[in-house]
């Protein structure tokens, strides 16, 4: 379990020191570990690779000196909980446990974890990439519970999470049982939230910060949260009647131009012809008169 070590030290002529380091006791072999001090400025970001495949960027609101932090990974839990969520079906790919001195713990101002995982180990280990996550051990509830915060790219392989604590994470997936997924879908014909479960720790679907924060988190202030209008469903007969209406009209509106422009076109169709026989008959008139005027003339 976890554990926090005090020690306070003095000397003859008045020096005093006191510090603490929180660590982990397990029986569980670690496949790494580093154990390092360092020193940090507030409130400037300072990233240190602490373990293979793993980044962390500190920020801190004050400045420390030669504080301790201690990083280990682990293939199965190294605490008496291992990952599991309610109703949900969990799978593990790797835990981390951080500790850090209380100098560390308390001046935090944000913490950002990189993983960069091997795929091909992620799918042998039965995780689809695309559901990778870090979740947290809520040492208060005794819950493990996600870290919302995170970017995840599966063309780099690299999974992103900024955290506020530290803890024993675990890199790994959640999947809802067939019981939770019948629960939810019987809670979705009802009029809920869909086929999602409040309180599986991953914020997916219709979940958002109003509906679910314990999965989305709390809303930040003045964020809007859009209000999801309730489907209203039609009876099948009043449906079928009103599309077969619709089409029934767009048909006699179409053939009522057909027979319109038909009829337009046979029943003004003997005007052209009669307006053809005027000109040419007006055009012989013309000329006739013409030659008869030019024969009177030379007569005279």
């Amino acid at each position: 379990g976890e554990h926090t070590l005090f020690v306070s030290c003095n000397d003859s002529v008045s020096n005093a020191r006191n510090a603490s380091l929180t660590f982990i006791v397990t029986s569980t072999t670690a496949n790494g570990n580093n154990n390092t001090q360092f020193n940090l400025t507030a409130n400037d970001s300072t990233t240190l690779s602490l373990l293979s495949g793993l980044n962390f960027t500190f920020n801190l609101s004050s400045t420390i000196t030669n504080e301790a932090f201690t990083v280990a990974e682990y293939n199965s839990s190294p605490l008496t909980s291992s990952f599991s969520v309610s109703s949900s079906s969990t799978t593990v790919f790797k835990y981390y446990t951080f500790s850090a001195s209380d100098a560390i713990s308390s001046a935090i101002n944000s913490l950002t974890l990189t993983f960069a995982y091997n795929e091909t180990e992620v799918t042998a280990a039965g995780i689809s990439e695309s559901l990778l996550r870090v979740y947290f051990y809520n040492s208060s509830s005794g819950l493990w519970q996600a870290e919302t915060n995170y970017t995840l790219d599966t063309d780099t392989n690299i999974l992103e999470v900024n955290v506020s604590h530290l803890s024993t994470f675990v890199l790994g997936s959640v999947t809802a049982t067939a019981a939770s997924s019948s629960s939810s879908s019987t809670s979705s014909s009802a009029g809920g939230s869909g086929v999602n479960v409040c309180g599986d720790y991953i914020c997916n679907g219709q979940e958002d910060c109003d509906s679910c924060s314990q999965d989305c988190g709390e809303c930040s202030p003045g964020e809007y949260v859009p209000e999801v209008p309730k489907k209203v469903k039609l009876s099948e007969p009043e449906t079928v009647s009103e599309e077969k209406n619709l089409g029934q009209s767009i048909a006699l509106v179409g053939q009522a131009a057909g027979r319109f422009f038909q009829e337009a076109v046979i029943n003004f169709s003997w005007l052209w012809v009669i307006l053809v026989v005027i000109v040419i008959f007006g055009g012989i008139m013309v000329e006739w008169h013409y030659k008869y005027k030019k024969k009177r003339q030379r007569k005279a």
